[in-house]
């Protein structure tokens, strides 16, 4: 089924775009990149260059073809052809040294919903192949413990010990969170 046939006009999808960057080093380079799925053309032969040092954002309807670009870039789907370079490596072909240097985070990635702070810490230093000592991270952070607590009282829970699930996620909760994982990462 092609796009009109699908409510989505081919003029909406990513397509025939060459976008060069302005500035040094290229971090992204795109050159006619494409990708189907049958006959749906999700990404017509795009091609862009953002340099390192830049923000870009891919802009366009639904089914314009923005998260299969992304996917393609992360390495996460295989293109159907063009070249596509990301900090120098192809990332379907080289992904793992590609992910050892960006980080990548889905959408639902829900992880932290159902991990102990030792889990979380150990996971996030292996992604950055960091030793992490967990329980030297979280002496750090335990007076920060009592502040949680008291959030978590105020809706009859308690948090008292590392090993334990939060079963309630706050963005104050979420923030702490992330510095642990920043902290394991061998960052502040």
């Amino acid at each position: 089924m092609g796009a009109a046939e699908k409510g989505v006009e081919p003029h909406n999808r990513l397509k025939n775009e060459t976008l060069r960057g302005s500035s040094g080093l290229s971090a992204i380079e795109v050159s006619s990149l494409t990708k189907s799925y049958g006959s749906l053309n999700a990404v017509d032969s795009i091609s862009f260059e953002v340099n390192e040092g830049e923000v870009f954002s891919l802009l366009g309807p639904n089914g314009a073809g923005k998260t299969t670009t992304i996917e393609i870039l992360e390495g996460l789907r295989e293109r159907d052809g063009g070249d596509v370079s990301v900090l120098g490596l192809d990332p379907w072909k080289s992904g793992y040294k590609l992910h050892e240097k960006i980080g990548v985070i889905p959408q639902g990635f829900k992880f932290v919903d159902y991990a102990t702070p030792k889990e979380a810490i150990r996971y996030y230093a292996s992604l950055f192949g960091v030793k992490a000592d967990p329980d030297a991270i979280l002496k750090k952070v335990s007076a920060e413990l009592k502040q949680t607590n008291k959030a978590l009282e105020s809706l009859g829970r308690k948090f008292d010990r590392f090993d334990d699930r939060v079963t309630v996620q706050t963005k104050d909760q979420e923030q702490r969170m992330r510095k642990l994982e920043r902290r394991a990462a061998g960052g502040r």
